[in-house]
């Protein structure tokens, strides 16, 4: 029986496809270089954020601080300027206390008669004034009133007297529909009253800022 070969076996043998061939060693490096790259990277970043997140918790403790700190000193200079304001209208008000009397001596009799003189004007052509003043102060000012007086008013209609009453810078005055009563004591007694009454606000607030 004979048999035909279709094969040649006299032409080369023809190589099998080759197999999927192992990574080199140059590819494996590479591999492990960017595995390494992206590892660095990711640590930078978290190290950025981490050190990020420390600064901004350091910069807000600083900012606390020095808000307090500010806030202290706020509070020391307003306290420490609450007690110069407090001492020195303590001062205004021992002064005037201790200046009135001589005040009132010194220039008593012409506030008052200037009082009077300042009320005449507004009462001018009244059918009635009547003028009262301290025996000292009418003896000082007396002229001069009288002739205010006549110009205010009418002939025979008004009157100017002293009254043992009042005091050197006192005065009392009556007309048609009115009347007023000045004393320098009570307006300076008004005055130590008020910077007394200041400096004890001004003691409390320099009191209240330092608790």
């Amino acid at each position: 029986m004979n048999c035909i070969f279709e094969t040649n076996f006299d032409a080369e043998p023809v190589a099998a496809p080759p197999r999927d061939a192992a990574p080199a060693a140059q590819e494996i490096a590479a591999r492990e270089a960017a595995l390494r790259a992206a590892a660095c990277e990711e640590g930078y970043a978290a190290g950025l954020a981490a050190t990020r997140a420390d600064e901004d918790r350091s910069l807000h403790e600083t900012l606390a601080a020095m808000t307090r700190e500010l806030g202290a000193l706020h509070a020391e200079a307003a306290a420490h300027r609450a007690a110069m304001e407090a001492q020195a209208l303590e001062f205004a008000r021992a002064a005037c206390e201790r200046l009135a009397p001589e005040l009132v001596a010194a220039l008593g009799g012409a506030r008052a008669a200037a009082e009077v003189r300042r009320c005449l004007a507004l009462v001018v052509g009244s059918p009635r004034i009547d003028v009262a003043l301290s025996p000292a102060a009418l003896a000082s000012h007396g002229e001069s009133l009288e002739q205010a007086l006549k110009d205010a008013g009418p002939d025979g209609a008004t009157c100017l007297r002293g009254d043992p009453d009042l005091g050197q810078g006192d005065a009392r005055m009556r007309w048609a529909g009115g009347e007023m009563s000045y004393s320098m004591d009570d307006a300076l007694g008004g005055l130590i009253g008020a910077l007394r009454a200041q400096a004890d606000a001004a003691s409390g607030q320099g009191r209240h800022t330092n608790g």
